[in-house]
């Protein structure tokens, strides 16, 4: 039997999301909720917390970026989330909601 494939870190679940939601048109604060609540968590009630935490506190950035203007901060929280999972073979660079726009 094959391994389980793993989830995508919840800052890319949400990142995926957040586009796909834009792309048909539905405002950011539906958009989040539908986002945020469909996020596979780690199954680590710590690491779960955290992210949940850094999540929560990022959603203005995310709103930024979702309205298509993106800050400074925005991508260096971004980039620090994708640090997080550097173990893994993240690349940070690939998480910024405009360049799928």
């Amino acid at each position: 039997m094959p391994p389980k494939p793993r989830n995508e870190p919840p800052h890319v679940q949400v990142r995926v999301a957040l586009i796909r939601l834009r792309t048909l048109g539905v405002e950011f604060d539906d958009a989040w909720e539908v986002a945020f609540g469909a996020i596979k968590w780690p199954y680590d009630t710590n690491q779960k917390r955290q992210w949940r935490t850094a999540l929560a506190d990022a959603r203005e950035e995310f709103y930024a970026a979702y309205e298509g203007r993106p800050s400074r901060v925005c991508e260096c929280a971004l980039a620090l989330m994708g640090a997080l999972e550097d173990r893994e073979g993240v690349d940070p660079n690939d998480y910024e909601l405009r360049a799928a726009a």
